[in-house]
């Protein structure tokens, strides 16, 4: 597999850009059998020593997901 570095420097367009989001998803939705979620967050706001975790605040968005 890729590392994602080497996914961003073969990427020539919006069309490919999106297809690199949407095939892996699309793979572990048919080896699972169920929808996958994806949460996304900027983790590069204020570099990266910033801790990024997911808090109780999102819970109200992921329970409107699910």
């Amino acid at each position: 597999m890729s590392t994602f570095q080497n996914l961003l420097d073969n990427i020539k367009d919006i069309e490919q850009h999106k297809n690199a989001r949407i095939e892996p998803i699309k793979k572990i939705e048919e080896i699972t059998k169920r929808p996958l979620i994806v949460y996304a967050a900027n983790t590069q706001r204020g570099g990266f020593n910033v801790p990024n975790a997911i808090y109780d605040s999102d819970i109200t968005g992921f329970s409107d997901l699910i």
